[in-house]
């Protein structure tokens, strides 16, 4: 999960997380540089982000930054990863981000959460990396165990008005989507649009 990095004063590409959405910024900060490789900085709030394929034995890793999580400590792993399922981990250490991913490849998928080089909750997601075959209660015992844990690691909620609804994980789950820029772009673009009654009395809506 190592980054190259030669040149100190070469900005990388961030991945900025929206509050409350599932659209990304693109941003770009200065890497936090040890012995010419790319860290985690937990003072910028930079995590590093790397996504496994997991369908084709390709052996393929893409690596990242991300901005907006809030994590100070740990890593959570995911093979819910919208729309190609890969295994996608965030982290503020290469060793956690590798005890996260070799977890869930032990496991056959699902989500996982890492503290210190040790797995401290996992909800096993075995059918496909999405479904899991146990009984009803034990995948909910695991589910609230993995917010537990996450909250201990210091995964932050994204914004104070949406935290009971929207998590880390479940933002964390869409990163890898390719159109999340351009449905950005579209919606700035949206036209202007009004609301009015049709003649069967419904609301209609017409934009310009």
């Amino acid at each position: 999960f190592a980054i190259p990095w030669a040149d100190a004063t070469r900005l990388a590409r961030v991945i900025g997380i929206v509050p409350g959405q599932i659209v990304t910024e693109s941003l770009t900060a200065l890497p936090a540089l040890a012995d010419g490789r790319v860290g985690a900085d937990p003072a910028r709030d930079l995590a590093k982000i790397a996504v496994l394929e997991r369908h084709l034995g390709t052996g393929r890793i893409g690596l990242g930054l991300a901005q907006g999580f809030g994590l100070r400590a740990g890593a959570l792993a995911s093979t819910i990863a919208h729309d190609a399922h890969n295994l996608v981990v965030v982290g503020m250490s290469d060793t956690d981000i590798r005890v996260a991913a070799e977890r869930l490849a032990e496991l056959g998928g699902g989500i996982c959460v890492v503290a210190a080089g040790k797995v401290t909750a996992e909800l096993a997601l075995p059918i496909a990396g999405l479904l899991a075959d146990a009984p009803l209660a034990d995948v909910i015992a695991s589910s609230r165990a993995c917010v537990a844990s996450r909250s201990w690691a210091a995964w932050a909620w994204l914004n104070s008005l949406c935290r009971r609804a929207i998590s880390a994980s479940v933002t964390s789950s869409w990163l890898p989507r390719p159109w999340r820029r351009r449905a950005r772009a579209l919606w700035k673009q949206r036209p202007a649009c009004a609301t009015a009654s049709s003649p069967s009395g419904l609301p209609r809506r017409s934009c310009t």
